[in-house]
């Protein structure tokens, strides 16, 4: 059966070319004949008897949500509680930058956020130099793989990742200028090493590419490369930065989006501020963009995803995560306040 173009009260005639919703290939065949997103009374959501499978659910509730089947376009913030969030970031970077040493900046990212959760009393981290290993190729490395087989070059991560890597190099090569910026280093590995490179690129991709129905998407997704980045114009020494795999068309209509982000471990007790924050960024970084619908967060090593709803609680609990961050890493230059008494720099205390 093809799940994603099956329509309700039909059943596939034997001998079908339909395809199971389970088979991980099923969007390679599919390209060439793009098919509705899964409908209510759909096989996809085994309103016949028949389970949907795990992907499947997750393409019908990236799309739809995880309520209502269609979400009207106006259900999100309002431009007034937009705009209410966006003064409040503005003011508290101002707050913040003026406790810094000339020249200090802090660059909120949801790696910092989760040090300033777990390590609050080091938020900045050891300070280790950066050095290039396999677990730092794998994400972009991997997301190129997930790319060309969204595409239909290849059949799955494993056929796609050696030729993806070897055209990565040979560009690098022929032009002088990384793409990943990690080209240089990976030329120079021994051919075992490179493999092990290989191998972790090869276990995020899968995760990825078996999670979703891809051609169960009413367009090609649009991969994310770049992050998205916003600098408080205001105080230049405060940046927000964070970054999104994928997005595709929301059901709201085309100038919507919703986000599909990839994490490490399991997720947070607040997960849903780490994902508000996400949908923040790319807000802020353009202002003839509009907000993303729903953002969904993948924790693949823990089988485990979760999807929020961008609303006005959404943006107020992501503010509430970067004024607490900006808190926390403040006191590094500080060691004299303690820590959760810096000058006005967390909604707590705040009275509007």
């Amino acid at each position: 059966m093809n799940c994603a173009g099956t329509s309700s009260g039909s059943t596939p005639a034997p001998g079908s070319s339909a395809i199971l919703v389970s088979d991980p290939n099923a969007a390679v065949r599919r390209l060439a004949d793009p098919v509705r997103p899964p409908s209510v009374g759909s096989w996809c959501d085994g309103s016949f008897g028949v389970p949907a499978s795990p992907a499947a659910v997750r393409t019908r509730e990236l799309l739809y949500g995880t309520h209502a089947p269609e979400r009207g376009a106006d259900e999100g913030p309002t431009p007034v509680g937009w705009e209410r969030v966006r003064s409040r970031l503005t003011s508290v970077a101002m707050e913040a930058a003026e406790h810094l040493p000339t020249g200090a900046t802090i660059e909120v990212t949801p790696a910092l956020t989760r040090q300033v959760r777990h390590h609050p009393e080091s938020p900045l981290g050891d300070g280790e130099p950066f050095s290039w290993k396999p677990a730092f190729v794998r994400r972009s490395l991997g997301l190129a793989v997930v790319e060309a087989c969204v595409a239909g070059r290849f059949r799955s991560p494993a056929d796609a990742v050696g030729p993806v890597l070897a055209h990565a190099l040979a560009t690098w090569e022929q032009s002088g200028t990384p793409a990943f910026h990690w080209e240089p280093w990976c030329a120079g590995l021994p051919r075992g090493a490179r493999v092990t490179v290989m191998a972790e690129a090869i276990t995020w991709a899968t995760a990825l590419w078996s999670s979703f129905e891809w051609g169960g998407f009413p367009a090609p997704p649009r991969f994310g490369w770049s992050y998205d980045r916003w600098t408080c114009p205001a105080a230049r020494s405060i940046r927000l930065k964070a970054r999104t795999e994928f997005r595709v068309p929301s059901t709201a209509g085309a100038s919507t989006t919703a986000m599909v982000a990839v994490s490490g471990g399991v997720p947070p007790p607040d997960w849903r501020a780490e994902l508000a924050f996400v949908a923040v960024v790319a807000g802020l970084g353009s202002r003839s963009r509009p907000l993303p619908l729903r953002v969904m967060g993948l924790w693949p090593e823990a089988a485990s995803h979760r999807t929020l709803e961008i609303d006005e609680p959404a943006l107020r609990d992501a503010a509430l995560l970067v004024e607490r961050t900006l808190d926390a890493v403040v006191q590094t230059y500080r060691p004299d306040v303690p820590s959760g008494e810096a000058p006005e720099l967390t909604i707590a205390r705040r009275t509007s």
